[in-house]
């Protein structure tokens, strides 16, 4: 059971590096630089939160018998990075796809619906 969730493990960490990755080349685009940006800080605050959570399960579980800053806790952050960033990404195009007229000059244009 340990080998399935260490593997699970490295394979959310190695999608967080794709993350990173496509963030990277996304902040190097003008035209996608808001989503590069929003990608990076929602992995950013999950990788906190990932790696937070991975030391008070180290002090609270171990009782401090593993090292914190190890290979786990890097892939314990990666993997919150992968997956924040994309959440983070997914909802921004979200909000940017179902943009709605929001003033009444807008709303009035648009017909009404059969």
């Amino acid at each position: 059971m340990f080998a399935l969730v260490m593997i699970a493990l490295t394979l959310a960490a190695a999608f967080g590096v794709v993350v990173l990755a496509i963030a990277c080349l996304f902040l190097a685009s003008p035209q996608f630089r808001r989503l590069g940006v929003a990608v990076l800080l929602w992995g950013a605050a999950g990788s906190v939160a990932s790696f937070a959570l991975f030391v008070l399960s180290v002090i609270w579980g171990e009782h401090g018998r593993e090292p914190v800053f190890s290979q786990v806790g890097a892939m314990s952050a990666a993997a919150g990075f992968g997956i924040a960033g994309a959440t983070g990404g997914i909802a921004l195009l979200a909000i940017r796809g179902l943009r709605l007229p929001n003033r009444w000059a807008d709303r009035r244009r648009v017909p009404p619906a059969p």
